[in-house]
């Protein structure tokens, strides 16, 4: 079926990428493919149709919006809105081959330290915890449109390298609603 649906792409002259598929909150799919490409284009409603179709059926390929997914470094395509992944200089890596890559761990170190603006996403911050790169130093902290959310992630690290200008710090999130985040600051403790 993935060749007559390549030929197919292809005769109508229509840009693809066809790739492993890594899903991580919704459900474990093993040895899913999807094939990105714009699925609004008329030509191909009715491929995409099929290929729902044959996801109810098991299937294992599926059609994907480009805006959707991104291709990270081991060419497995990554759902954006699942949040497993880190963008960095404009290349995504998922949180697979980060947990599974000790310099990419450092990758992670490296890009949310002493950076409020980014906050870690917790399975990261589970992952740094797991290899001993962080202890807590600030918890229960949010920030929202209820009363009482007013923790600045920014104020609270400045006000901490202000008195320990050596060490550095980062901002993980614990918790999303609507209208709160809650987040906690970690020290860095093995670089």
């Amino acid at each position: 079926m993935l060749e007559q649906i390549k030929k197919y792409l292809e005769r109508k002259g229509i840009e693809y990428t066809i790739t492993q598929l890594q899903y991580y909150d919704r459900a474990i799919l093993d040895d899913v493919l999807v094939v990105l490409a714009d699925w609004e284009n008329p030509e191909i409603e009715k491929l995409s149709k099929f290929l729902e179709d044959q996801l109810v059926t098991e299937s294992k390929l599926i059609p994907g919006y480009d805006g959707s997914y991104f291709i990270c470094r081991c060419s497995h395509a990554c759902e954006i809105a699942a949040g497993n992944y880190i963008v960095s200089h404009g290349e995504c890596t998922c949180r697979e081959c980060i947990e599974n890559n000790q310099n990419l761990i450092r990758f992670v170190l490296d890009e949310f330290s002493d950076n409020p603006r980014r906050a870690l996403p917790t399975w990261a911050k589970n992952l740094l915890i797991q290899n001993e790169k962080i202890t807590l130093v600030k918890g229960n902290l949010a920030s929202g449109f209820l009363p009482g959310q007013k923790d600045n992630p920014e104020l609270i690290v400045k006000k901490l390298l202000m008195k320990n200008p050596y060490d550095k710090f980062i901002v993980a999130i614990d918790g999303q609603t609507a209208f709160t985040t809650q987040f906690s600051i970690w020290k860095v403790i093995n670089y």
